[in-house]
């Protein structure tokens, strides 16, 4: 286990962790990373394709059935 600090970069805060971590949990620098938040703690976990696969078919149904939707939603 690793004892951070969470410190100010720019106007956000952060906070860096050893290369070991990040090799123990499968990270590498560049990786994009999705970020969990909920009751005191933060899940990483590697962002994959799936999710935004998903929103760009969304996005196409959505425009295509605009209609049927505004009507289902009522």
């Amino acid at each position: 286990m690793q004892d951070v600090k969470l410190r100010k970069i720019g106007n956000s805060i952060g906070t860096n962790f050893k290369s070991e971590s990040l090799a123990i949990a499968g990270f590498a620098e560049g990786d994009r990373l999705n970020v969990h938040a909920e009751d005191g703690k933060i899940l990483l976990t590697k962002a994959d394709d799936t999710f935004g696969k998903c929103m760009e078919a969304y996005g196409v149904c959505k425009q295509r059935y605009a209609r049927t939707l505004a009507e289902l939603a009522k």
